[in-house]
């Protein structure tokens, strides 16, 4: 899948969503965007995650 195809799947998907811890875990995910940093998340943040996707 290319980027522009993506897109669209992604901000459909994201529009979706109501668990806003879940919400919050993305834009955190999308804030700290830097190609050199990579993003470590608590056990609480991934709890929520893991939570939201089931």
């Amino acid at each position: 899948m290319t980027t522009i195809e993506l897109r669209p799947v992604l901000i459909r998907r994201i529009s979706e969503i109501i668990d806003f811890s879940f919400l919050k875990a993305i834009i955190t995910i999308l804030g700290s965007k830097n190609d050199k940093e990579i993003l470590t998340l608590n056990p609480k943040q991934r709890e929520e995650i893991i939570a939201s996707l089931k």
